[in-house]
């Protein structure tokens, strides 16, 4: 992970600075400009990367952030970062410079060695998203999808938050690397789940690396058991087409998700 870190730190669109004490790094902060999300928002948004002091050290971590404030010349609007739920210094140093929390995310894993596909009843219904129904799952994105983390930013109305998810979808969802998966009941979408592979990382490792990304069920449709048939679905092409790994991301009160994935067999 240090290498796939060394890796990316040297590509251009990323910035660093760094921390020295007595000729030793010390600690670094990387940013990225999010070109996609400013235009969403109508504002110059970037994120932190990475926040990483030799020890976590709470004085380190500030002055890094002191140092990226000073020395990025502010030309950003919007600044976000995520930290690992359980790096106290890193959450309390960012609160410091005016962060404010928005929850936590629950990081969920699937080693596929061992997976078998359930013999679902109703797994038929669900197959790749014709080009005539894919209207049909940007509309569903944007009624389901409320566990993200713009959601909890009073500065961001709950119908912009929407869209920033249905308008990713929308962009990104048809294209390499994701796949979508529709659950159909006859010409209807009740139910959709995008996922992809993570061809980067994969190349770096050698393993196969894959995500599931967003899944949504229609209000109408729900505790009939689609989400579960939506991601076993999906698990069963990643494991027919030979990933390792399957990975999720979701907030962490966001426990219908996490009961169905858990049920699939994924571990936090």
């Amino acid at each position: 992970m240090v290498d796939w870190l060394a890796k990316n730190l040297g590509k251009q669109k990323i910035s660093t600075w760094h921390l020295k004490e007595s000729g030793k790094l010390q600690g670094i902060v990387s940013a990225k400009q999010q070109p996609w999300i400013s235009g969403m928002l109508g504002v110059n948004a970037t994120s932190l990367l990475h926040l990483l002091a030799e020890n976590q050290d709470f004085q380190r971590l500030n002055e890094l952030l002191h140092i990226f404030l000073n020395q990025s010349f502010n030309d950003f609007d919007f600044l976000d970062c995520r930290v690992a739920s359980g790096d106290i210094n890193a959450i309390h140093a960012l609160e410091d410079f005016g962060f404010r929390f928005m929850g936590n995310e629950a990081y969920l894993v699937l080693n596929m060695k061992h997976y078998k596909a359930p013999q679902l009843e109703n797994l038929s219904m669900c197959r790749r998203c014709p080009e005539h129904l894919w209207p049909q799952v940007i509309e569903l994105s944007r009624q389901v999808h409320i566990h993200n983390r713009y959601m909890n930013d009073s500065r961001i109305s709950q119908d912009m938050a929407r869209k920033i998810f249905s308008g990713y979808i929308s962009e990104f969802g048809k294209i390499d690397p994701y796949r979508t998966i529709i659950y159909q009941e006859d010409n209807r979408v009740a139910g959709f789940i995008l996922y992809k592979w993570n061809h980067g990382l994969s190349r770096f490792v050698g393993r196969n690396y894959a995500s599931l990304d967003f899944i949504g069920v229609d209000s109408s449709a729900r505790c009939r058991g689609i989400g579960h048939l939506l991601n076993t679905a999906a698990l069963k092409d990643l494991d027919d087409n030979g990933a390792d790994h399957v990975v999720v991301r979701t907030l962490g009160n966001n426990f219908p998700a996490i009961r169905i994935l858990s049920k699939s067999g994924f571990e936090i």
